[in-house]
């Protein structure tokens, strides 16, 4: 089992994994671009959070300083059947799930 199959199974692993360590530098670069976007540049901040978190609901808004260590094991909103019913996405063990309304002020984290 590599370092990151056990992450993201909830077990112990080493961070220290060049896979891991690639994923962070990734991460990083993917935040430091969604926090420099210009405000009002919607498209591109949906864009890079489609591509750093595992899933991103419908009316998803996160504001700027938002950091995280890998993004795919964040799930956050609500996913919809096809006929509108809510559906619970398969997530591992490991994944932070938020399908309801956090408001943070600075130096606000929230950690699984």
């Amino acid at each position: 089992m590599t370092e990151k199959e056990k992450l993201q199974a909830g077990e112990l692993y080493k961070g220290n994994d060049r896979e891991l360590m690639d994923d962070r530098a990734a991460a990083k670069k993917l935040c430091m671009e969604f926090n420099a976007t210009v405000y009002n540049d919607y498209q591109k901040k949906a864009r890079l959070l489609d591509r750093l978190l595992a899933f991103k609901g419908e009316n998803t808004w996160i504001e700027p300083v938002f950091f995280c260590d890998y993004g795919y094991n964040i799930f956050i909103g609500v996913r919809r059947g096809q006929e509108g019913h809510q559906k619970r996405a398969e997530v591992p063990a490991s994944s932070l799930i938020s399908g309801t309304t956090i408001i943070a002020n600075n130096n606000y984290a929230v950690a699984a």
